[in-house]
């Protein structure tokens, strides 16, 4: 059965042992350090199933450097979970080879029986996973990507496929984000048995604000014609930002209204604020930092993601809710897809994405109202966060 058919409800299938009650209260999530789109994801349905069913179940969190965020760990805390930090980032090949004895000792220690692990590699995976098992815990994996990211990628490549193969041997249960990130992630013959939790996002608060409109394109200092544009993510060589930035110079010869908004910081920043220099793009191109999206998008009239590859992009799902046309990457999975102005166009042309965007720019939404199309589609975080509340709570039956 192909995994989009297998979207998480009640009635999962399950393997491993059945789960009591009462250690089934503690969900340890693994791999997520308080920064990116799986952390914002296991957080904001941590906080729904926090605010839906109180202390019946819990998130704690494991991750193998430190975690990032102070204010966030303190809800999390207020929440009843707690953190553990590895600390085995200062050498990461050492640190992974430590990893998985580090972690072992760790899930004898806690009473945690279920170990949620998320990741954008087998090999990631797998150095959890197979320490979890051996420590007696129910083991989930969590597919969020469908390529390799960061540095020595080629010995990251084979180490995911040397690992995916070995998944079965530690593994219970295993979910996905989409259909790419499926068969990125898991060896044929168990892709059958994935289940898919849609990235949710909390549509009403992402709904467009006409006065918020406003505020955000005086603060952006945008004028009445100025047509925004908008990249939300780290930026790193997997987002492309600077084949979105040869874009921008194209388009800039015709369009002088055009303005080019990042909404996020990565290893890349300075390099595309050089190159965006090189190009003499002036004030075309803004970087914005860190951002409230939920605000942001209200001032802006077009939502782009041309990245090398993605799992199911969150920023891509609020974009929608905000009723923003969207142009992704044609190697990002087309089940990010929702709303009617969605298009994919390919990365390996700066001409294509040129004369997409300048078909868009000619069409004239209402967006106040698309949010309720994300909501219907399932992709609202109540709708998420009771799907993966649901499925916990079957692992006990």
């Amino acid at each position: 059965m192909n995994n989009q058919d297998r979207i998480l409800q009640v009635n999962v299938e399950r393997g491993g042992g059945k789960i009591t009650d009462l250690e089934q209260r503690e969900i340890l999530q693994v791999n997520l350090d308080g920064s990116g789109g799986a952390f914002a994801l296991v957080y904001e349905i941590q906080k729904k199933i926090w605010k839906n069913y109180g202390n019946q179940m819990i998130f704690s969190y494991y991750c193998m450097g430190e975690f990032a965020n102070g204010e966030t760990a303190d809800d999390i805390e207020r929440m009843g979970g707690h953190i553990e930090e590895g600390k085995l980032r200062k050498n990461r090949w050492f640190g992974h080879i430590l990893l998985p004895f580090y972690f072992y000792k760790y899930c004898k220690s806690t009473k945690a029986a279920i170990v949620h692990i998320h990741g954008d590699t087998a090999f990631k995976l797998f150095i959890y996973a197979y320490p979890a098992k051996l420590a007696g815990k129910y083991v989930l994996v969590h597919s969020h990507s469908s390529g390799i990211n960061g540095k020595a990628k080629h010995i990251k490549m084979l180490l995911h496929l040397l690992c995916k193969p070995l998944l079965p041997l530690a593994v219970d249960g295993y979910l996905t984000c989409s259909q790419k990130a499926t068969k990125w992630m898991y060896y044929k013959p168990t892709q059958s048995k994935v289940v898919w939790l849609k990235n949710g996002v909390d549509t009403k608060r992402f709904c467009f604000n006409e006065e918020e409109r406003r505020v955000q394109r005086q603060r952006l200092n945008l004028g009445k014609d100025d047509y925004a544009i908008v990249v939300v993510g780290d930026l790193s060589i997997p987002k492309n930002p600077y084949f979105i930035c040869d874009v921008m110079k194209k388009l800039c010869v015709t369009k002088s209204h055009i303005r080019l908004f990042f909404c996020g910081d990565g290893a890349e920043r300075e390099g595309v604020e050089k190159y965006v220099e090189r190009l003499e793009l002036g004030n075309k191109v803004v970087f914005l930092g860190k951002q409230r999206m939920d605000r942001v998008l209200n001032g802006m009239d077009l939502f782009v993601m041309p990245s090398r590859f993605e799992g199911l992009p969150i920023s891509g799902i609020e974009a929608q809710a905000n009723g923003l046309t969207c142009i992704f990457s044609d190697r990002i999975a087309k089940d990010v897809a929702i709303i009617p102005q969605t298009y994919f166009t390919s990365i390996d042309s700066v001409d294509a994405w040129c004369e997409t965007i300048e078909k868009v720019m000619l069409l004239d939404i209402d967006r106040a109202l698309i949010y309720k199309l994300v909501n219907d589609a399932g992709f609202d975080i109540e709708a998420s966060a009771k799907n993966l509340f649901k499925y916990y709570e079957s692992l006990g039956d």
